[in-house]
């Protein structure tokens, strides 16, 4: 399922374009997709949640868990990534009415004729891959999904394995900005200390139960 909350002022994105901008990001040169998505933890959390309380009426009952993170950086004229899930799909089952992603759009300006919105496809769509992906080609995926638009300071929250895939985009000369979160339901704190993020230190590509 796919929730869309827009605000009615979006100006503070505007405090946090330089940070975005700068913040430290690692990419695989040697992957053909890889290198053009720039996917890095915010060591700043106080920064981070700072920016995500801006959203504290959506899902106000919810937990925003800290140790995820995660700011994207996308680049004009290239790929993205390949629609993928976001968690082990055998977890997903024990955690669908429990986790929530959130995604929100960060840039303070942008012109939809650009592109750089995100495909969503339901899970029970496509059999998944080992590698987190939907057993179908991009240009099916792209056909068949649901398409949301990237608007300033826009929050898309989702289930868990809702297949998602950031558009391509061309026609300006920025990058693309997404805020990636987490939410946990407040009578399930037990995940808080149960739920692995993908990082260097877990080795881990996707999230997952210890």
């Amino acid at each position: 399922m796919i929730e869309i909350y827009d605000l009615d002022d979006v100006s503070f994105l505007k405090e946090y374009q330089s940070f975005f901008q700068n913040n430290h990001v690692e990419v695989d040169e040697k992957h053909p997709v890889k290198k053009h998505v720039h996917a890095s933890f915010i060591e700043n959390q106080s920064l981070a949640i700072s920016f995500l309380n801006n959203y504290n009426a959506i899902y106000e009952d919810w937990i925003r868990l800290r140790e995820f993170r995660f700011m994207f950086k996308l680049e004009p004229d290239k790929p993205t990534m390949w629609p993928h899930i976001d968690f082990e799909p055998k977890d997903c089952t024990r955690l669908r009415s429990r986790v929530k992603r959130i995604l929100v759009y960060a840039n303070e300006v942008w012109d939809d004729s650009w592109g750089g919105g995100t495909y969503f496809s339901p899970f029970e769509a496509y059999e998944c891959t080992h590698r987190y992906t939907p057993r179908t080609s991009k240009k099916v995926f792209i056909e068949n999904a649901t398409r949301v638009e990237n608007k300033p300071g826009r929050a898309v929250i989702f289930d868990v394995d809702e297949y998602h895939l950031p558009q391509e985009f061309s026609g300006n000369t920025h990058p693309r900005f997404i805020y990636g979160g987490l939410l946990i339901r407040s009578d399930s704190l037990d995940l808080i200390e149960k739920l692995e993020v993908p990082n260097a230190k877990t080795g881990r590509a996707v999230i997952g139960l210890k």
